[in-house]
């Protein structure tokens, strides 16, 4: 039983984006350009979300997405990257789309694995799980894709 709860667990919740987030969504999701969400210093500014359960990767870490916005909210701002600009350095770049990159981010494509924004993909697909907000498609994918990826 522990198993199948185990595999139940990672294959609908923990993979896609929404309760936690992987270091792609996490930076869509702050608002910080994924190479500047790696930098050491930026970081730290988010260790106290890093997921550290049974599932948890050190080559690959996951934080928990409340926790993140918790951080940002209770140093008074409303995203991460007004908060690693005051905290480590103003010249930290904002997450752009991979589709458009004159657009915020915000979001996550779960098959190319880049951040997307609202305008430039497709979310509430029925193979998400519930609470997978943070998971879309990109526009681009869907259309060659969606026959295989609507259902």
């Amino acid at each position: 039983m522990g198993c199948f709860l185990g595999y139940w667990l990672w294959d609908s919740l923990l993979r896609y984006p929404g309760l936690l987030v992987n270091e792609v969504a996490a930076a869509s999701h702050l608002n910080i350009a994924t190479v500047d969400f790696r930098v050491p210093e930026v970081r730290a500014v988010f260790e106290d979300a890093v997921y550290r359960g049974p599932f948890a990767d050190p080559k690959r870490p996951q934080w928990w997405r409340g926790m993140l916005d918790d951080i940002v909210s209770r140093e008074g701002h409303n995203t991460g990257l007004e908060l690693v600009r005051k905290e480590v350095r103003d010249t930290i770049n904002p997450c752009q789309c991979s589709v458009d990159p004159s657009k915020p981010a915000g979001y996550y494509c779960i098959i190319s694995e880049n951040p997307v924004s609202l305008e430039n993909s497709k979310g509430g697909l029925s193979w998400f799980p519930r609470g997978a907000d943070l998971t879309r498609v990109s526009n681009l994918i869907f259309a060659e894709y969606g026959p295989w990826l609507s259902g």
